[in-house]
């Protein structure tokens, strides 16, 4: 196994895996041959040379001890508490009132969700209708909380799901401008040549894809509410089509040396659009790339 690097980005700056992320990814290489004692052990290295001292050093480094064990705050349990909160209480309360009045033993600790505030805003604004037990779930569910086209299709998920005691998948992703809309619009243009997407219907093709994450998630535990499964996993296909299709043609300024910069010579005529490469310089830019990386190896290991 090959590290191609031992830092990454927090969202503010590059910082160094910890050891602990190092020995685990490290681990996926240890695995190779554990069933078989006369198949050689695993090997890991790293892609640059000065990442290698690191890598040595995390290796060596003794295991840190466990110190506790998370266990989720709203379980079963939760439903007790919620029982004896007035009628009407919000989700945000039940949150707060397990947090105070459970007890764990140790090495035992409740863990909470991250985003808490605005999970707990969204769920008893917009699908304050549901179940305790429905809501708990859509708080554990793969849910883009960030993403504000998704909860807005997520609201009409949690209205069919009241209204009609099933979720209807293609309604809700047509109503008003939904996702759905612009996936059509990618498909039709993957017939007439090179796509003229832009950064908007990438996100919207994103969206997409993580509603439909999140319906089969919801069907293999709901499947009589959420039961447009067969339509879900259609979709889905024709959205990594669509994706894939985008995002093999766009070239994301990362040009290289030996080929024309799209991008500044669009730039200077004044045209803005999205600058696309074709399959022969695309191809070019996979080989260049795959030399890079064979250069640094026989580098990194003294040829």
């Amino acid at each position: 196994m090959v590290f191609e690097a031992l830092h990454k980005f927090d969202g503010a700056q590059e910082c160094q895996l910890s050891d602990s992320q190092i020995k685990q990814i490290a681990g996926r290489a240890g695995r190779y041959g554990m069933h078989d004692d006369n198949e050689a052990a695993g090997f890991v290295t790293t892609l640059r040379k000065n990442d290698l001292p690191i890598l040595r050093r995390a290796i060596a480094a003794p295991v840190k001890p466990i110190r506790c064990a998370y266990t989720n705050a709203l379980g079963d349990s939760s439903k007790n508490a919620f029982d004896c909160l007035p009628l009407g209480s919000p989700i945000s309360v039940l949150v707060e009132t397990t947090s105070y009045v459970s007890r764990t033993r140790w090495p035992y600790q409740h863990q909470f969700f991250p985003r808490a505030a605005d999970i707990c805003d969204f769920i008893d604004t917009r699908a304050g209708d549901l179940t305790l037990e429905d809501k708990i779930m859509l708080i554990v569910a793969p849910v883009s909380w960030r993403d504000r086209p998704f909860l807005d299709v997520l609201a009409r998920f949690c209205h069919n799901h009241h209204n009609n005691l099933q979720v209807n998948l293609i309604q809700c992703l047509q109503e008003g401008d939904g996702p759905l809309y612009h996936l059509e619009e990618v498909e039709a243009s993957m017939k007439h040549g090179p796509p003229q997407s832009s950064q908007q219907a990438l996100n919207q093709l994103e969206c997409l894809h993580k509603l439909l994450v999140f319906y089969m998630w919801m069907h293999l535990r709901l499947p009589v509410t959420w039961c447009d499964h067969n339509d879900a996993n259609d979709l889905k296909e024709r959205t990594e089509r669509a994706l894939d299709w985008c995002l093999q043609r766009i070239s994301w300024g990362r040009q290289s040396r030996h080929l024309p910069d799209i991008t500044a010579l669009r730039r200077k005529a004044g045209d803005d659009r999205i600058a696309y490469a074709n399959q022969q310089q695309m191809r070019k830019r996979r080989e260049l790339r795959r030399d890079e990386y064979v250069n640094a190896g026989r580098e990194r290991a003294g040829y």
